[in-house]
């Protein structure tokens, strides 16, 4: 039900960066083209505190590839 080819799944991302009708839908979860939900059970809700340190913990490893190439994560090829 969720799982995508690699075209489908590309579908959305090219449609998202040339689609007039995707702008202003900054910070959304798009899947085929529509906008959706990230959480689908009360529990699994994240604070603000937690996205901050996601986004920079993202930011961290992003910086850190720029300067030493490919950040390799622990049991991961």
């Amino acid at each position: 039900l969720i799982l995508r080819t690699p075209a489908e799944g590309a579908d959305t991302v090219l449609w998202l960066a040339a689609s007039a009708r995707a702008r202003g839908h900054t910070g959304r979860f798009f899947f085929d083209r529509e906008v959706r939900r990230t959480q689908w059970l009360p529990t699994t809700r994240e604070t603000r505190v937690e996205r901050r340190a996601l986004w920079h913990a993202c930011q961290s490893l992003a910086e850190a590839s720029r300067s030493t190439g490919p950040v390799r994560i622990r049991g991961r090829a």
